[in-house]
């Protein structure tokens, strides 16, 4: 089991540009690189155990009537091979009415990585799938095969 402990205040307002590629293309683009890669051996399933420290008062909780500049999800990556690689690997709910600063921890279970040093990164995400960066809260683990 590895376990990753972030201490940051991630600011949405570092926010990062999404994606214009359609959904189509990126099919296609997936088939394609199927096709021209040989198939790696299935990477093992882990649980991994998330555990951060997050200022609500500066980007709060996305409701009904706050959609933007808020935080409906963290989103956790692997970014081992740098941000423009990043891998998704689980989804933490932002806790109902959470204000001020709060620890939020997650426990996922079956997440596929590869073994040996990883680097983890934590973003927040609203309604609109803006992230913050995922350099703001990284950290690296040992993940055993």
């Amino acid at each position: 089991m590895a376990k990753l402990v972030v201490v940051a205040g991630i600011v949405v307002s570092a926010i990062v540009g999404c994606s214009t590629q359609s959904k189509s293309q990126a099919q296609t683009q997936k088939k394609a690189a199927a096709l021209a890669t040989p198939a790696a051996p299935p990477l093992p399933m882990h649980t991994i155990t998330v555990t951060f420290n997050y200022d609500f008062s500066k980007t709060p909780v996305c409701e009904k009537k706050v959609v933007k500049n808020c935080v409906r999800t963290f989103l956790v990556y692997d970014v081992t091979d740098g941000a423009t690689k990043k891998k998704y690997l689980f989804t933490i709910p932002a806790a109902d009415n959470a204000k001020g600063v709060q620890q939020v921890s997650y426990t996922a279970q079956n997440v596929v990585i590869a073994s040996g040093m990883r680097t983890l990164a934590v973003t927040a995400s609203d309604f609109q799938g803006v992230q913050s960066d995922p350099a703001a809260a990284q950290t690296t683990i040992t993940v055993n095969p």
